[in-house]
């Protein structure tokens, strides 16, 4: 066995050392790099096609329900321009593209289509073959859901506690709301309100990534003291004003939930 000198040694120590810190220094830079890539948020979203199925028709819940066409507000516009505003905040290399119904969809059927996409990531045949043709790949759909209202007014009375259902106005004769600009008191309210169900699909799958539920609403007070018709609390401008503020709301949250689960 040959005998190593001092001098020997010490190289072949330095030679092991400087392996072996060559080893430990690059295994976390791999890690780094790994980790960089993995936490790009929403890379996967290049082409996004936004599907509303709003529409025109608002509901009217008083004594009963009723849906009527109003035609003032441009729900669906409203909706993409405000879901492409944080699309074009938070990806900006995304390509967004808007779609709508085919036929006005009736809230019934809404609410069907926004639960098989939610629940089992199932999509009409004209969403898929817009996506087809569009190459999107991912899609996401902004429908009607129905949940809770319920409003504290300022007799300090809860008003509203019913489902609501969709985009609409609720009207009671009941009670008693306050107009806190003017001081004005009268028996009844009006509600405007905004029940939205926004479902995020990846198309490979396809599958679901992400869905929320959005509830918006607020009172509206009497005009004048003892005003007669709550309905009329609001005129048709203050209407469409009030449901394009809930909605830009709602489709803004909405859309940051999902972006924030990509």
């Amino acid at each position: 066995m040959k005998t190593m000198t001092r001098r020997q040694l010490r190289r072949q120590y330095l030679k092991v050392a400087g392996a072996a810190l060559a080893t430990a220094v690059s295994v976390p830079a791999l890690a780094v790099a790994a980790g960089a890539e993995a936490q790009a948020p929403g890379a996967a979203l290049q082409r996004v096609g936004v599907f509303c199925l709003l529409g025109h028709s608002i509901r009217i819940v008083a004594r009963d329900t009723q849906e009527a066409l109003f035609k003032d507000v441009g729900m669906d516009a409203v909706v993409f321009e405000t879901v492409a505003g944080v699309l074009a905040e938070r990806l900006p290399k995304a390509e967004v593209l808007r779609f709508t119904a085919p036929t006005e969809m009736d809230v019934k059927d809404q609410l069907d289509v926004g639960l098989a996409a939610a629940r089992r990531a199932e999509l009409p045949a004209w969403v898929l073959n817009a996506a087809g043709q569009e190459r999107l790949d991912h899609v996401l759909l902004v429908g009607s859901s129905t949940g809770a209202m319920e409003f504290n007014t300022a007799m300090s009375q809860v008003a509203g506690n019913d489902q609501v259902t969709g985009v609409g106005f609720y009207v009671s004769a009941s009670g008693r709301s306050k107009n806190m600009n003017t001081g004005a008191v009268s028996s009844g309210y009006l509600a405007p309100f905004v029940q939205l169900r926004m479902s995020l699909l990846a198309l490979s799958g396809p599958r679901v990534l992400h869905t929320t539920n959005l509830s918006e609403g607020f009172l509206v007070g009497p005009p004048v003291a003892e005003a007669p018709d709550p309905w009329q609390f609001l005129n048709r401008g203050e209407k469409a004003q009030a449901l394009s503020r809930l909605l830009r709301s709602a489709a803004g949250r909405g859309t940051r939930e999902l972006l924030a689960r990509v």
